[in-house]
């Protein structure tokens, strides 16, 4: 069993290695690891199901929605994956924390901790999945911002995956039993699909304008229509604009809600009791 950090360790010491030490228990389960691995590449694969031969370039008249559908797939797919890493995280190790925060962890070292793990696990697999799908159809043609429209795209969906971590993190911290995690998983990742805005809209509509600022995928999936240029042949999203202020506001809204998951993740961990 790894020694729990030391009571007069400094933060970044206890940062270092709480992280070192899960990134060990990751690649010590080959088959978590390899769950870890196969989730983007099956989501990826599905892309094969959208119709038409034009991936993420410009919609022909034959199929006008085969780009709005794959990000779709490609962000609701990030927020799942994102989702399901850490769907089970805080609940699982609870007795754990509090035998450490007894012997002097700090709550804010495990929430930076796990916030650089899942930076790592949802760089990797945003790459493979991004990768896989420009790999089975096109990906898009032009950039807003960075000089590769696909390391544009595999930006927004990794940003996306990262958001939709932590706040599964956060809702992992908030419940009393492993059982309760699977509802709140299936209710969060439905309700990004909903909120994402490539399915419903949901720009000038109001409460659901608003419900879906605390989505993640509407966030990534706005950058994500910037960067192809979406066609809108329905109400008018203005985060969609092919321009670079506009992604850049959109994955800034990502990073944001990310840290805001963070600080409301260290702040449950310091109120946590044994249940």
């Amino acid at each position: 069993t790894a020694e729990p950090p030391a009571v007069h360790a400094g933060l970044g010491h206890q940062v270092g290695t709480l992280a070192a030490r899960h990134l060990r228990l990751i690649l010590a389960d080959p088959g978590y690891a390899l769950f870890l691995l196969l989730v983007p590449v099956v989501l990826a694969v599905l892309a094969l199901a959208v119709p038409g031969h034009e991936g993420l370039r410009r919609s022909v008249p034959e199929h006008p929605a085969e780009a709005a559908q794959m990000l779709v797939l490609v962000f609701v797919g990030a927020a799942f994956m994102g989702a399901a890493a850490s769907a089970r995280e805080a609940i699982a190790e609870r007795a754990i924390f509090l035998r450490e925060r007894a012997v002097g962890l700090r709550p804010g070292a495990y929430a930076l901790a796990k916030t650089l793990v899942f930076t790592l696990v949802a760089a990797v697999q945003s790459a493979v999945l991004v990768g896989v799908v420009t790999t089975v159809k096109p990906g898009p043609a032009d950039a807003v911002l960075l000089s590769r429209p696909v390391a544009e795209l595999a930006v927004a969906v990794w940003l996306t995956a990262l958001a939709s971590c932590l706040l599964s993190l956060l809702g992992s911290a908030l419940v009393r039993s492993l059982e309760q995690t699977t509802p709140v998983l299936v209710v969060t990742v439905m309700a990004q699909l909903v909120l994402c805005g490539g399915m419903i809209p949901v720009a000038g509509r109001p409460v659901l304008a608003q419900l879906s600022w605390f989505a993640p995928a509407r966030w990534g999936y706005a950058a994500g229509a910037s960067t192809v240029d979406l066609p809108q042949t329905g109400p008018a999203d203005r985060l969609w604009t092919h321009d670079w202020p506009w992604w850049l506001g959109s994955t800034g809204a990502l990073l944001l809600s990310a840290a805001a998951c963070t600080a409301l993740f260290a702040v449950r961990a310091v109120r946590v009791r044994r249940g």
